[in-house]
């Protein structure tokens, strides 16, 4: 198990002369803090508690093999994707329409409708359907809204709080982009056999 795990989360292996590591564990000592090893935190998480029904983050990069499978893929992105929805202030419980539509079969878990004429009032919500549609690979995005890369800019480093990710959701947007891109990767192996 923590084999698997080590290699999962090993894009490349690091080669640290032993004298460069022993300086780094130094400073980080001096700093109060422990020093990190890999092979140590292999199975530690980063630990996010936040409400809704989500499937819970305790890995940003980690995928258990269970949730590998197209499928499976897809409901979790489009379980990310309607998060990110709900907090743009769209695809809230109650509304009648709901622009981000859940795809389990095809595609990459989701497809976007344009928002509603209520719902493109607030630019937290455009910048946030310009993301998803991004995500999506979407020839044209909607011309109406934001284009610029400022957007995500704005979305991951912005300084108007009402803008910006709270980090709660900025941990699932990176979790929805690892999502999208496994897919893509076993879509893609699918292809080839």
């Amino acid at each position: 198990m923590l084999d698997d795990r080590r290699d999962a989360l090993t894009l490349s292996e690091v080669e640290e002369p032993e004298g460069h590591r022993r300086l780094r564990d130094m400073l980080t000592r001096e700093h109060g803090e422990a020093p990190n090893d890999f092979d140590d935190n292999v199975l530690r998480a980063i630990p996010l508690m936040s409400n809704g029904p989500m499937h819970p983050i305790t890995d940003l990069w980690y995928v258990e093999p269970q949730y590998r499978e197209p499928r499976e893929l897809r409901i979790q992105i489009s379980q990310f994707a309607q998060a990110l929805a709900r907090w743009a202030g769209f695809n809230l419980p109650g509304d009648s329409y709901n622009p981000v539509q859940p795809t389990y079969e095809e595609g990459l878990g989701y497809t976007l409708e344009p928002l509603s004429e209520a719902q493109a009032q607030s630019q937290r919500a455009q910048r946030v359907w310009q993301l998803l549609a991004g995500l999506l690979g979407e020839e044209e995005l909607n011309p109406a809204y934001p284009m610029e890369l400022s957007v995500l800019g704005a979305l991951i480093s912005g300084t108007d709080d009402d803008e910006r990710l709270p980090d709660e959701v900025l941990v699932r947007l990176f979790r929805l982009i690892r999502l999208i891109r496994l897919l893509k990767d076993a879509l893609a192996e699918e292809d080839a056999s």
